[in-house]
């Protein structure tokens, strides 16, 4: 057991910035992700990712080609699932970048957190099939 002199003195912690490669994807492709739960809540959802990679930006854009008003309530959904992906793949040391991510296509369901879990799905079947390390 620690006690008060044994404290981490966080104050001596120095921080470093680690020079990682950005992962991206090696060529301009649809992902399409059918996703299904069938306990705990029923759901089926299908969507579309255009994976498009972007050398002019080091980051990860998000856009929306949808048109349909009941599609679009989605959208925001859709774009958290790849934050999450994105955020997981930084905290995992391979953080991404240098890519156009757009919702090309999206099969409707009434709730909106499914389309969370699928777009991140979506994102981590195209990178494992498709992902590269580039320079940063």
């Amino acid at each position: 057991m620690l006690g008060a002199a044994d404290k981490l003195d966080v104050t001596k912690v120095e921080l470093r910035q680690v020079d990682m490669g950005i992962w991206t994807v090696d060529c301009e492709f649809d992902q399409t992700i059918r996703h299904m739960q069938m306990s705990d809540g029923n759901f089926v959802t299908a969507l579309t990712l255009r994976m498009i990679p972007d050398r002019e930006n080091r980051g990860v854009s998000f856009a929306s080609q949808l048109t349909d008003d009941e599609a679009c309530l989605a959208v925001p959904f859709v774009e958290k699932g790849v934050r999450i992906f994105q955020k997981q793949r930084a905290n995992e040391g391979k953080p991404i970048g240098y890519l156009r991510i757009e919702l090309v296509a999206i099969g409707t369901d009434s709730r909106g957190w499914p389309f969370m879990c699928s777009a991140a799905h979506a994102m981590y079947k195209a990178f494992w099939s498709h992902g590269i390390e580039v320079e940063g």
